[in-house]
């Protein structure tokens, strides 16, 4: 074997080295991100249950039907001006008007404080 050959085994032996751990590494990242979804899953399902579970105690004890839901729904839904299935994220500062992001509890822009009182806030 000649010195060309040897530097090219152990260029090659480097390489496979190079490869066999980045290989190990992304099977560990996508272990974790199984494990992550497997958690969100989880709490989608749950939180999927809960969901049913209080629209079926609020139709039973009150006179609330399905129609008023969706309309409810819809309202939530159209708050950003989008109808896109999502949640505006962001709380409107009573005083300014502008969005405050985040568990803030004072407006970035005027200082107001910022309605804590709301249950869903900083989600």
């Amino acid at each position: 074997m000649d010195l060309v050959d040897l530097f090219w085994n152990l260029r090659q032996q480097g390489q496979i080295g190079g490869a066999t751990t980045k290989a190990t590494s992304a099977v560990s990242d996508a272990k974790v991100q199984e494990a992550m979804l497997a958690d969100v899953t989880s709490r989608l399902e749950r939180l999927t249950l809960v969901t049913q579970a209080m629209w079926e105690l609020l139709s039973e004890h009150t006179n609330v039907i399905a129609s008023d839901l969706l309309a409810k729904m819809k309202e939530v839904d159209m708050r950003d001006g989008t109808k896109d299935s999502r949640v505006v994220a962001d709380r409107l500062c009573q005083k300014c008007g502008h969005a405050v992001g985040g568990p803030r509890a004072t407006c970035l822009y005027c200082g107001a404080p910022i309605d804590a009182a709301n249950p869903f806030a900083g989600l």
